[in-house]
């Protein structure tokens, strides 16, 4: 058996899923697509403050930068909801890479997570 120290902190980086590496690939190539740059990055925090994934308009490009240490959940959950603030319209044959209720979302079919 093998105990981890109960002060660690959690990373997005200790239950990694492939499975979930791929679908953040296809929805950032759907971004791209579109016009934004899609830019998984640690965000720098210090003592007060904290950065947070966003997007933001650099001379005529658009970045959508994602922090790197959240959750694969919250990463594919903040590019999905940016998708659908900024109001892009997807053909349902771009979006078959991604699961079901993704897609739903970006078509439309369901409300927000």
């Amino acid at each position: 058996m093998i105990l981890k120290p109960k002060n660690k902190k959690r990373t997005g980086k200790d239950s990694f899923s492939a499975a979930k590496d791929k679908v953040f690939k296809a929805l950032a190539s759907l971004l791209e697509d579109k016009g934004f740059k899609v830019r998984r990055e640690e965000l720098k925090a210090g003592p007060g403050w904290r950065a947070s994934s966003g997007s933001c308009r650099a001379k005529t490009d658009k970045l959508i930068f994602v922090e790197r240490r959240l959750p694969q959940d919250e990463q594919l959950n903040f590019l999905t909801n940016t998708a659908l603030d900024c109001k892009l319209v997807f053909l349902a044959e771009e979006l078959s890479s991604l699961p079901e209720a993704t897609r739903n979302m970006l078509l439309g079919n369901t409300a927000k997570i």
